[in-house]
């Protein structure tokens, strides 16, 4: 199983009994055989405080693959550069690809059919690390690749390949509409992690939106 890296993005998640309980995107900073340091979880440029002994769920990926382990903190270490100390996992379980966290979102996306010279311009309805859901103006066939360019605010413009692995229509006013799942076949590394942060950053503005 695959195990973490330096400098690589994850995901820690606080359980319930914590004040902050939630999702917080974190770094890995130094590994060692026996522990992991992390950075620490931040919210709103505020620190979240980790004591000593509690268990956190760590989430991340390697290439299309999300992987997941439960740890102890060990130490939470202030400061300049706060970080969390965590016993070094047990056991590594892998996720199925929809525990990719998924955002609505729409976003400008250009979609050119692999093959074909003439290319559509959509948007998404929602997207993820593993792929998004568009409306699209053609009619594509499961497996199908299609090249994607989509827009992230303040974050620019992502070249994806995808494939379509999901495909329904329906009728309107307008005549037959299609809705495309499409994941992403191959994407820099970088990029899915900007897309992850992009969409936690959005799931917390539309959470905070649902409050007021």
């Amino acid at each position: 199983m695959c195990a973490p890296k330096a400098n690589q993005l994850v995901l820690i998640v606080l359980s319930k009994d914590h004040p902050r309980a939630g999702v917080y995107y974190s770094r890995v900073e130094f590994i060692s055989p026996k522990r992991l340091i992390l950075a620490a979880p931040i919210s709103q440029w505020q620190v979240i405080p980790v004591k000593r002994g509690e268990i956190i769920t760590v989430n991340y990926w390697v290439r299309t693959k999300a992987y997941s382990f439960t740890s102890e903190v060990m130490a939470f270490k202030g400061g300049y550069l706060p970080t969390i100390t965590v016993a070094w996992p047990r056991k590594i379980k892998r996720l199925k690809r929809r525990n990719f966290m998924r955002v609505r979102a729409k976003l400008s996306v250009t979609l050119a059919p692999t093959g074909e010279k003439r290319i559509y311009h959509t948007e998404t309805l929602d997207i993820s690390g593993g792929g998004v859901l568009i409306k699209s103006p053609v009619r594509l066939e499961e497996n199908d690749y299609v090249e994607l360019q989509i827009t992230l605010p303040e974050r620019g413009v992502f070249n994806i390949l995808g494939r379509v692995v999901r495909l329904e229509e329906r009728s309107g006013r307008k005549g037959t509409e299609y809705f495309m799942g499409i994941e992403f076949a191959v994407i820099d590394e970088r990029d899915r992690e900007r897309i992850i942060v992009y969409v936690f950053e959005r799931e917390r503005y539309l959470n905070r939106r649902r409050l007021v």
